[in-house]
């Protein structure tokens, strides 16, 4: 039986941890929602995470990234949604929280700066897009985004116990 020393055993659990994270959040191959009036084949709505580990309270720039068409955007609402997590807009400084009424959500725009606030270790992330002339909400693939700080916290506990073997 070879054993390695403790140093380069636990960094390979780190890196093997990690990269596993990073598999599991690489879920694009959904693509949601076309709106009314609009060629089904053409249209779609989707984000990108820059990175899907975050530090507690960092400010996280999504990505939106869709194709309507003829269609004009000015007429789409957005709101991000998380499962586990408070989400807050930011915009010029100033962060507001997301709520379920549609007047305060911002317009539909290439990019947007939220920040997941509260103790999760992942969360589930998704974008609800409104389509303010027929009041129809599409929904974005949800993207999972883990807690740098937590998931840190989960690895020492998790080499702290491979190490008592």
């Amino acid at each position: 039986m070879v054993f390695f020393p403790e140093s380069k055993f636990l960094i390979f659990y780190k890196i093997m941890a990690v990269c596993m994270l990073f598999w599991l959040s690489l879920d694009n191959s959904q693509v949601f929602a076309a709106p009314a009036s609009s060629n089904v084949l053409e249209s779609y709505f989707d984000f990108k995470i820059p990175k899907p580990i975050t530090d507690i309270n960092s400010t996280i720039v999504i990505d939106i990234l869709f194709n309507l068409g003829s269609i004009e955007h000015a007429r789409f609402k957005i709101r991000p949604v998380s499962e586990n997590s408070l989400v807050k807009i930011l915009k010029n400084d100033k962060e507001t929280d997301v709520s379920s009424l549609w007047t305060a959500a911002p317009n539909l725009t290439d990019s947007l700066k939220i920040k997941l606030v509260g103790d999760y270790i992942h969360t589930n992330l998704w974008l609800e897009v409104l389509d303010t002339n027929t009041g129809k909400v599409y929904f974005t693939p949800k993207k999972r985004v883990w807690n740098g700080a937590l998931l840190v916290k989960y690895l020492d506990a998790l080499n702290q116990n491979i190490s008592r073997w």
